[in-house]
């Protein structure tokens, strides 16, 4: 689909060289110039949550919709011109030539049914045209199952993005998305010959009642270092079960975690996910040693199993920023 920018962005959020409606291919291509040259470098929060939710959103659920559609689509067709074919090849020998149609009983289901002929061809031609038809769509809905899986992988990766925006409080935290989404392919890298900027988001950083250090990832590529860089064997990993959201890191110096670090670090967890509107969030929370990358994945997706699981608030009040 398309993506307009309209003259409005321009006027609401500053950005003066923009056309009155200027053509992108994709949302991310509209984000990407606006937090680019293209946009004059204007990194409002608001205009990139604005052109991301409003244009990005939608078209995502609508795409993997369609193609959900289009593979049952596929799947009853297909079944029905093999029962059709089946069907021919078992009575053929009774039809007569000519004949425009067939009434019999479906054997499968012991219902009646019809079956449009091509007069000009035979009954064993009609029942092999059938069954092209049949291998053709087959063929077609394996590809379209491929595509599901791979276009709900991107779904989930960008409900992701979705939380890291919402937690960006800083022109370096959403340069920091921009560049992962360069990274990841959905942005366009723009060739400069300026030196590779720094990287100057951080990840949040909070201490615990009994004083153990807690690291909060506000993206996707902070989030896999603060996993399999910063955090050790024995350190403690905590993630909303159901919903995408940071990885929350406890620093547990080969020590015992108390009962109350081990509560504030899921709430810190629960409270940055896509799930911080609700009373309960279901925070999953294992060693470190337990958690493994997935091989090809998107930044910060990982697997672990044997996991703890509570139901906590997300609220994080009384717990110490640093």
């Amino acid at each position: 689909k398309d993506i307009f920018v309209h003259g409005f962005i321009r006027k609401n959020y500053g950005i003066s060289n923009i056309k009155e409606k200027q053509r992108f291919c994709g949302i991310f291509y509209a984000c990407g110039f606006i937090c680019t040259s293209g946009g004059r470098g204007v990194y409002t929060k608001n205009t990139f949550l604005n052109v991301y939710r409003c244009g990005g959103k939608p078209v995502r659920y609508f795409n993997i919709n369609c193609v959900e559609y289009g593979n049952r689509t596929c799947c009853e067709k297909k079944d029905k011109y093999k029962v059709y074919g089946e069907i021919l090849t078992a009575y053929g020998y009774s039809i007569e030539p000519g004949t425009k149609k067939f009434e019999t009983e479906n054997f499968y289901t012991g219902e009646p049914i019809t079956i449009p002929l091509d007069e000009t061809l035979s009954p064993i031609d009609n029942a092999k045209k059938f069954y092209d038809k049949y291998a053709k769509l087959k063929r077609t809905g394996d590809a379209l199952i491929d595509i599901i899986k791979t276009t709900k992988a991107s779904i989930d990766y960008l409900e992701t993005i979705n939380v890291s925006i919402d937690m960006a409080t800083s022109e370096h935290d959403l340069k920091a998305i921009q560049q992962e989404l360069v990274q990841t392919g959905y942005i366009k890298h723009k060739k400069t010959n300026n030196k590779k900027e720094k990287n100057l988001s951080k990840p949040l950083h909070f201490v615990s009642s009994d004083g153990f250090d807690i690291f909060v990832g506000k993206n996707n590529i902070q989030n896999e270092e603060l996993t399999f860089k910063v955090a050790t064997g024995n350190d403690w990993w905590f993630h909303s079960k159901t919903f995408p959201g940071s990885h929350v890191i406890v620093k547990a110096n080969n020590s015992e975690l108390p009962d109350k670090t081990f509560e504030e670090a899921a709430r810190l967890a629960a409270h940055f996910s896509k799930g911080q509107a609700q009373d309960k969030v279901e925070i999953d929370y294992i060693q470190k040693k337990h958690i493994k990358k997935v091989a090809g994945a998107m930044p910060g997706f990982v697997i672990y199993h044997t996991n703890y699981s509570m139901n906590i608030s997300p609220d994080i009040t009384g717990i110490k920023e640093i």
